[in-house]
């Protein structure tokens, strides 16, 4: 499919975000991309623009049919040395809405069309300059949000993602060509050539084993594709919105001194230590309210800590524990990522921490000042480490190599079941062609994951969700 498809039409688009900026960038792709771009900018010299030396940029001005529009920088890349793999251009100008929209309306009038979200890089694929797995993870570096997301993007896109399943899937069709052949000399007992059980039992073994863990990393991978849901729950007026705030080093929620301020849940993005992360200030829970709508808040929060991926439990270290914070313990008890925030530690301790201990073990409890900031930093230590331990079964490590992707992880899945399949052939009396035909289909799922099968739908899928001009 990949060496069949070599676009002729060249496609356009302005690859900067909307709006006004310093420098705008123009990008063409196609064979005639510089044949349609030469009319429109003058060169030194008056130079050919296919004369330019490649992938270098040259000071040009872009001009229209009547007056010039702007100078510019512009670089030609002939194929397939480019992004794409096919001739390019990109024009480099000032980043004004106008110029950029008028430049590009001349090159659509001289026989360009506007590019498709995420054309440039489905060509790329298209054209072998990347695999699938790769292409995928253009979108995820450019979307991501914190720096352990983006080193997942950027660890997919130099291929360590896309190495790991050619590996495996080259294992798998080596033992398949081998169970062919042998298939196809089953009625010559010359030829020497026959199943060797114990061989294919141990390579399935270690496929499956690998496939098992790449599904393991996705539950990591997922958090940092979506980020992790935490909830900062705990009676009225123990400080979860001055934590909060202190988080998020900013006033987003409303602290007084009276009990129940929080009515409802508020949700902001946050950085876990380079984990995304969602934080949800929660109303106060107690045992009774007369207050409507303190009820629902209470109600909602009980939801919350039911679909959180972490709990921050906060505690009034001044007050001896109460029946509302065993409460609070109750609800906490069968989540498993969990830290106990004593809170104003800045003021004398009342609180029992042998009491702690019995309703909230086995949690972590740390010692923290909302107001100051003391201790917060261990608390969100710990709280991560939780995290990642609970996600990806590696102790506090992070995987060598992360599934981010719900594909992926349905494409392994497909293939641990092939694999299973597979296997239980042994128990039986081992049959060579259904043996043969659930290792085909394993080498299939995982072909899908890196673009070796797939189907011009699920392209369509993929680079719908990219942004005009990558």
């Amino acid at each position: 499919m990949k060496s069949q498809y070599l676009q002729n039409d060249v496609i356009a688009a302005i690859a900067t975000p909307p709006g006004n900026g310093a420098i705008g960038i123009l990008r063409l792709s196609g064979h005639n991309s510089i044949q349609i771009a030469s009319p429109f900018l003058s060169l030194p010299e008056e130079k050919p623009l296919d004369s330019l030396p490649p992938q270098k940029l040259t000071r040009a001005v872009l001009r229209g049919p009547k007056s010039q529009i702007d100078h510019a920088l512009v670089a030609i890349f002939p194929a397939p040395h480019s992004y794409t793999g096919e001739e390019m251009v990109e024009i480099y100008c000032h980043g004004g809405s106008l110029i950029l929209q008028q430049a590009l309306e001349l090159f659509l009038q001289n026989g360009a069309r506007i590019a498709e979200p995420g054309e440039f890089t489905q060509r790329a694929f298209l054209n072998g300059k990347m695999d699938l797995a790769q292409a995928e993870s253009v979108a995820d570096l450019i979307q991501a949000q914190t720096e352990i997301s983006r080193q997942a993007a950027f660890s997919q896109l130099e291929g360590n993602l896309s190495k790991t399943i050619h590996s495996i899937r080259n294992q798998l069709l080596e033992t398949l060509a081998h169970i062919e052949v042998a298939i196809d000399h089953s009625d010559d007992p010359a030829s020497g050539i026959e199943i060797q059980s114990e061989k294919i039992r141990e390579m399935l073994s270690h496929a499956d084993k690998q496939i098992r863990k790449l599904i393991q990393s996705f539950q990591f991978g997922h958090l940092l594709k979506e980020g992790a849901r935490i909830a900062i729950v705990g009676k009225p007026n123990v400080g979860k919105s001055s934590l909060l705030n202190k988080l998020l080093k900013r006033d987003r929620a409303i602290v007084t001194v009276f009990p129940g301020t929080t009515r409802d849940t508020l949700e902001e993005g946050f950085d876990l230590l380079g984990l995304p992360a969602l934080l949800i200030d929660t109303a106060g829970i107690r045992n009774k309210t007369s207050d409507l709508v303190e009820g629902i808040g209470i109600e909602r929060t009980l939801r919350t800590i039911q679909s959180a991926d972490g709990l921050i439990v906060v505690l009034d270290s001044s007050q001896p524990i109460s029946q509302e914070d065993q409460n609070v313990a109750e609800l906490a008890k069968n989540k498993k990522q969990v830290v106990v925030a004593l809170n104003k530690s800045d003021l004398d301790r009342q609180i029992d921490l042998e009491k702690v201990t019995q309703f909230f073990s086995p949690f972590q409890s740390h010692p923290i000042s909302a107001s100051q900031g003391d201790g917060i930093e261990e608390l969100l230590r710990q709280l991560y480490s939780l995290l990642l331990a609970s996600q990806n079964g590696n102790g506090n490590s992070q995987p060598e190599v992360i599934v981010t992707s719900v594909r992926h992880k349905d494409c392994l899945l497909r293939c641990a079941q092939s694999l299973e399949r597979a296997s239980s052939f042994f128990q039986e009396e081992m049959l060579e062609e259904c043996l043969a035909v659930e290792i085909r289909d394993a080498v299939d799922s995982l072909g899908e994951i890196v673009g070796e099968t797939t189907t011009e739908e699920i392209l369509q899928t993929i680079f719908s969700k990219f942004c005009i001009g990558k």
